[in-house]
């Protein structure tokens, strides 16, 4: 069965020389002109990766567009690279990409969204470790204190985000609709080099992003695109 098939009529301002182009084109690999359009659209908004290409498909460029949604499947999908290790490249412009689009949650919203995610089917582990993640950050970053022997500033530095990060991991378990989520995805990113090799640290930026809400417009969903195709140029 062929594909439905939609018509829609584009003004080109250079269409003489965009007809030209066409019309080669189409003779030289005996398709249609419309086949050529559409092939080079798709070539500048997909990848060559399958699995980026689903989550655009599946995710951003849809009636019900989540961009939340595929912001996390990008995230799970950057940790499981081919060995079981991340993937190699910098999630960072990603996470700063949140922190720039996503609007804190309303009083409550952690725990009623928690509850809605811990209720549905998924295929990550379960939403409800927020908690032991950021325990868990706390712990490497101590750990990275003690092993290392850093300057006195850094020092302090360090150990200040760790007094921080102790008191959003007990407003976590307390009050979680206090929770300051954009400050702890910024720890993440300040100190990302420390904690990249980390599975949890994926799984906490997954759930960060699922209790905040993100911008969904029309320049976020391109802008995030743009964005996996520039991390994802070097994987195979």
């Amino acid at each position: 069965m062929r594909p439905e098939t939609e018509k829609k009529l584009i003004s080109f301002a250079k269409s003489d020389l965009i007809n030209r182009i066409l019309k080669d084109k189409s003779e030289t690999e005996n398709i249609t002109e419309s086949a050529i359009v559409e092939k080079i659209l798709l070539e500048r908004f997909l990848t060559e990766n399958s699995d980026i290409n689903r989550i655009i498909s599946n995710h951003i460029f849809t009636e019900d567009s989540d961009l939340s949604q595929a912001i996390q499947d990008f995230v799970w999908y950057f940790s499981i690279g081919e060995d079981g290790n991340p993937r190699q490249g910098d999630l960072r412009p990603i996470i700063s990409f949140v922190i720039n689009q996503a609007i804190e949650p309303s009083s409550k919203a952690v725990i009623s969204r928690n509850d809605e995610l811990l209720s549905r089917p998924t295929t990550f582990n379960s939403f409800s470790n927020t908690d032991s993640h950021i325990d868990s950050m706390i712990f490497m970053l101590e750990s990275y204190m003690k092993e290392n022997e850093l300057g006195e500033a850094e020092k302090t530095s360090l150990n200040r985000d760790i007094c921080e990060l102790r008191e959003h991991y007990r407003l976590f378990n307390e009050n979680p609709e206090e929770i300051e989520i954009l400050a702890i995805l910024s720890s993440i990113i300040n100190y990302w080099d420390i904690l990249k090799k980390w599975t949890f640290v994926y799984r906490l930026i997954m759930n960060l992003v699922s209790y905040s809400n993100i911008v969904n417009n029309a320049e976020n969903r391109i802008r995030f695109c743009e964005l996996m195709k520039d991390i994802s140029k070097s994987w195979k």
